[in-house]
């Protein structure tokens, strides 16, 4: 038989790329590669050091993936795998280039704004899991605050 002889071994994937991020989801898209019967989408939660598989695709489904198991302020790596099913085993082909995301961090929501003298102001708002500080926007002109911003540790 043809494949005794010869390793048929898929191209490299090309073409990795997040379509969309936000703090629900994750959209990942890739170029077709041919000869393949499908693809095999990888994710890393420890910075590109070790993948587990999280998504077949095969051939003639769409060549996207909304990654929706993500949590805020976290950072993900995904690779692509192009796959041949031989008689009695698969070949994959080389992991293609890694994408990273950052997620981000939960919106800061004010509670209240309250003065206790003309030259002073007390604001509240709801904690920020992973934030390490906050900056908040204050319009002299019209004397309000219109935004809390938290700050997150970037690694």
């Amino acid at each position: 038989m043809l494949e005794n002889l010869f390793q048929i071994v898929p191209q490299q994937v090309q073409g990795l790329t997040i379509t969309e991020a936000s703090i629900e989801q994750v959209v990942l898209n890739w170029n077709e590669t041919p000869g393949v019967q499908g693809y095999l989408l990888y994710k890393s939660k420890n910075h590109g050091k070790s993948f587990t598989p999280i998504k077949e695709v095969k051939v003639g489904e769409e060549l996207t993936f909304q990654d929706k198991e993500i949590a805020l302020n976290e950072t993900y790596h995904y690779q692509v795998k192009a796959y041949v099913n031989l008689t009695n085993e698969t070949l994959f082909g080389a992991a293609s280039e890694w994408v990273q995301q950052d997620t981000p961090l939960e919106t800061a929501v004010i509670k209240s704004v309250s003065g206790s003298s003309y030259n002073s102001i007390k604001i509240q708002w709801n904690v920020v899991a992973g934030a390490v500080g906050y900056l908040y926007f204050y319009d002299l002109v019209v004397c309000i605050i219109y935004a809390v911003i938290a700050i997150a540790f970037i690694p």
